[in-house]
């Protein structure tokens, strides 16, 4: 699974006489979106987000696996180049440019651009899918012709994104994770949990939390991010303290029955660097904790607790989980198994997986995340609609369905 942050922050004036950047302070919205997979979709979710009509946060995610074949009716046939650039190094640039122009192109998505100032952040697929550090999919791949390949990727993404100066590649890194403050109101801690992350313990596998996933070598952020994220958290002034980040926090049993299985890829995977940040949030009395993640192609409402399978713990944040603006065709109203992910997981609140976005509406007093879904995205005219509304209130972890 892929997932390309974009985060465009904008401001809801309350008073036309104030200033845009204080007011921030007091009211704002944004919308979370996640993965976009060219190949299928009329971009409706986009366009819905621009018909929302206010400034927004957009968070999205871009699924690079396949390059449409398009024509005026836009069939859904694809050239499949995703094998090569799992194996080919010497055209990762141009066919990764190749890919961004197909997407921007979109017109709904242009018009998403336009509405707002975005920033943004990437997931694997900018590279390939679910890689490690310099740890390629295939770890059979030399991790020096993949540092060449992942150089050449990261080229590519930073002449294409709203990125600032410092974020300037040098061979194959590109420093992605930094801060954006709006006032009092909120801080935005964009993080990066691919670049620096140690290898997925079990194979990148999906099963029971063991010995490997609980090694205290695994590593999401890497010394350095995490260091910075530490200082950032309990020095915050913020009313509303964000991670805006690509894997999902919740720790969730997705096999129903007795038995027990979670995804490496994801922070179960890296339990001893989850719970201390959480442990931290919770001693230090970080003020109103709030995860924003991508990558499932679902939405999700998770309470976090410093362990989730523990239902007698409190509840020390709240993550909300954008599902995909077209990602996996049209998705579904009902998972399968979601009553069984429900009854068998006391961290998750709710569970949807047609294609959308978050819009979230923030002030001092409450986050209030609506979950606006389409039935489907593989034609026009579809309508939106309002699937759930979660609210935490500011002091008191958790979210409530409204």
């Amino acid at each position: 699974m892929s997932f390309l942050w974009a985060i465009a922050f904008g401001i809801c004036p309350q008073r036309p006489s104030h200033s845009l950047f204080f007011n921030f302070a007091e009211h704002t919205k944004l919308l979370i979106h996640t993965s976009t997979q060219y190949s299928f979709i009329r971009y409706l979710a986009a366009k819905k987000t621009v018909d929302d009509r206010a400034l927004n946060a957009h968070v999205w995610n871009t699924l690079v696996n396949a390059l449409p074949v398009t024509t005026p009716e836009r069939p859904l046939r694809v050239l499949e180049v995703g094998a090569g650039i799992g194996t080919m190094v010497e055209r990762v640039v141009e066919r990764k440019l190749l890919k961004y122009a197909h997407y921007k192109a979109d017109k709904a998505l242009q018009r998403a651009h336009a509405a707002a100032p975005w920033i943004v952040t990437w997931d694997d697929h900018e590279v390939e899918n679910n890689y490690a550090n310099d740890v390629a999919e295939d770890e059979s791949i030399d991790p020096v012709a993949f540092l060449v390949r992942r150089a050449n990727a990261y080229q590519a993404y930073y002449e294409n994104m709203p990125l600032r100066k410092t974020s300037l590649p040098r061979g194959p890194d590109l420093q992605l994770y930094r801060r954006a403050r709006f006032g009092q109101l909120a801080e935005f801690n964009i993080l990066d949990t691919r670049q620096y992350r140690t290898n997925q313990p079990n194979r990148d596998g999906i099963c029971d939390v063991n010995d490997a996933a609980l090694s205290p070598d695994n590593s999401m952020l890497g010394a350095k991010q995490r260091a910075w994220l530490e200082a950032a958290l309990v020095s915050s002034p913020a009313t509303w303290n964000v991670l805006a980040q690509q894997v999902m926090m919740g720790t969730v049993d997705v096999e129903p029955g007795d038995e027990r299985r979670y995804f490496m890829d994801q922070w179960p995977g890296y339990l001893n660097e989850r719970q201390p940040l959480l442990k931290l949030m919770a001693d230090r009395q970080v003020q109103n904790p709030i995860v924003l993640t991508g990558d499932y192609h679902a939405n999700w409402v998770n309470n976090l607790r410093l362990d989730d399978r523990r239902s007698d713990t409190p509840v020390v944040a709240t993550e909300f989980v954008g599902t995909s603006i077209s990602s996996e065709a049209n998705g579904a109203r009902f998972p399968k198994y979601w009553q069984e992910t429900l009854a068998e997981n006391p961290c998750v609140r709710f569970l949807n997986q047609e294609r959308g976005y978050i819009r979230c509406t923030v002030t001092p007093d409450e986050w209030r995340s609506d979950f606006r879904t389409v039935p489907y995205v593989t034609r026009p005219g579809a309508p939106i609609t309002t699937r759930a509304t979660f609210v935490v209130e500011s002091g008191r972890p958790g979210a409530e369905q409204a």
